[in-house]
């Protein structure tokens, strides 16, 4: 499976290259499992969006179990860039998602 994120720049002013997105297995909350991170590669506008992806290899005999997902833009809890001045935190979620594989055995 390949967990992609858009990231979409919805504020007044620019975010600068570098700003991460972390990706975690689970619902938000602590029993969350972080699966990695990405670094937005350029400086975003208002308006502009950038897709960061991770790959999540299926683990062995769970072929066809559902997963759930979500991703976290500059999150507060793994190193977030200052430089960024990000007025509205409440929109740095994406999901939780649920996913299934339905591979054949």
């Amino acid at each position: 499976i390949t967990l992609r994120a858009r990231v979409t720049n919805v504020g007044a002013a620019g975010a600068p290259a570098g700003v991460t997105v972390t990706f975690y297995q689970g619902d938000p909350g602590p029993t969350r499992v972080r699966l990695g991170e990405r670094r937005l590669t350029r400086s975003l506008l208002p308006g502009d969006r950038e897709v960061v992806s991770l790959p999540f290899p299926l683990p062995v005999g769970m072929e066809t179990a559902s997963f759930v997902f979500f991703a976290v833009i500059n999150d507060p809890e793994t190193m977030p860039l200052a430089e960024l001045h990000d007025c509205d935190t409440n929109n740095n979620v994406a999901g939780p998602i649920r996913a299934m594989c339905d591979l054949p055995p």
